[in-house]
């Protein structure tokens, strides 16, 4: 079953809702962590290079994903979570994939060892996303992970990126701001 995800930028009203949601995300996933969930969502705003996108289903959120460009140069899924009452019904597959070939280029997201069924969800979803080269298993970042997968997502026509994973980025969460 393939789901039709939108991906909408967070809007700074939403940031505490965003808060109270990354904030329960993380204790189940990383328990014992000293993450902020606040300064988390505040840097969307505060510091260049950090997105974060609301998955929906139409009008609903069914979740939601963080994203940051590293310094190598490659941008990395930080936080992606879909919301208890729509897991299992195939908008993480479909919100994966959306989100990572929105912007080609080198990618890298850690596994959480506290979320049941991660590993498993993030190698099927991987393996069988659309233009996607170079996946590979690579040191957990974190005590709170299993593993750090990276690859690369090459655009629609299949040519490689500038390797940067950089670039449109800014211009892309402008347009989705637009729409």
């Amino acid at each position: 079953m393939s789901k039709d995800v939108q991906l909408r930028p967070v809007d700074r009203t939403d940031a505490r809702f965003l808060s109270v949601l990354l904030n329960v995300y993380l204790l189940d996933v990383a328990p014992g962590a000293t993450l902020d969930p606040v300064k988390m969502v505040d840097r969307i705003w505060n510091e260049g290079g950090h997105y974060g996108l609301w998955i929906m289903d139409g009008p609903k959120r069914v979740g939601f994903a963080l994203v940051r460009d590293a310094r190598n140069g490659a941008r990395e899924l930080s936080e992606f979570c879909i919301l208890g009452a729509y897991r299992n019904r195939a908008f993480g597959r479909a919100a994966a994939h959306a989100l990572v070939n929105e912007l080609p280029g080198k990618w890298f997201l850690g596994v959480a060892k506290g979320a049941t069924g991660a590993r498993e969800f993030w190698h099927k979803v991987l393996e069988d996303c659309p233009n996607i080269r170079n996946l590979k298993s690579g040191r957990p970042q974190s005590r709170h992970q299993s593993e750090t997968l990276h690859f690369e997502i090459v655009d629609e026509g299949g040519a490689p990126s500038d390797g940067s994973g950089r670039g449109s980025a800014e211009e892309k969460k402008t347009d989705k701001a637009e729409v």
